[in-house]
């Protein structure tokens, strides 16, 4: 009967310690996939950030010629001597 209950004791830790094993592979699945997941939404919003970069960059320079050409017709306008309101 001794026998008998020490074979029930180590089958059930036996299962135990199985299912313990298994519980554990499928929480580490389960983290290593919402990981994967973080990590391509990481990939999404660091390429949204890029373009968003390059839209203000560009918009940036656009404005900075706009500021180079308004100051060079100026000058233009100012060493010809031209004056629209002397014209009138």
């Amino acid at each position: 009967m001794i026998v008998l209950s020490w074979l029930c004791v180590i089958v059930f830790e036996n299962a135990f310690v199985y299912r313990r094993k298994n519980d554990k592979r499928k929480i580490i699945t389960h983290i290593d996939g919402q990981y994967d997941n973080l990590l391509g939404l990481a990939r999404e919003r660091q390429n949204k950030l890029n373009e968003t970069v390059k839209a203000y960059v560009l918009v940036r320079e656009a404005a900075e010629l706009h500021t180079i050409r308004r100051s060079s017709l100026s000058l233009f306008i100012f060493w010809r001597g031209f004056s629209p309101l002397l014209r009138i």
